[in-house]
């Protein structure tokens, strides 16, 4: 089992008992009507933007090929003209005389996914 904040990824050989802890969380977190608990099943999982393949027995891929490409085409604007990734060489530089980052910015930055 893995947590991050408020995302679970589960598995167990036995299909009963993955079932079994399913309908636990569904009794627990699915019935405040806040969030949703939905299963994924198969060799491939998308987990916070990790690709984590199972297909090959004994062997486990883990990409982000996808998100880092979906990041990349979705951010709205190209940082010096010159480049197409959001970050530069002066990625850790702090300027003080910048202005304070606009709204629409700062909901970019802390959700882009």
């Amino acid at each position: 089992m893995t947590w991050h904040v408020d995302d679970l990824k589960s598995s167990h050989v036995d299909s009963k008992v993955n079932d079994e802890f399913l309908n636990w969380l569904k009794r627990k977190y699915a019935a405040d009507e806040v969030g949703k608990v939905k299963a994924v099943r198969g060799p491939r999982h998308d987990y916070l933007g990790i690709n984590l393949d199972f297909s090959s027995e004994g062997k486990l891929r883990i990409d982000m090929i996808n998100y880092i490409e979906r990041m990349c085409d979705e951010f709205p604007e190209k940082l010096d003209g010159n480049t197409k990734y959001p970050w530069t060489e002066k990625m850790f530089a702090i300027d003080e005389k910048s202005p304070e980052m606009s709204k629409k910015m700062d909901v970019i930055f802390t959700h882009t996914r």
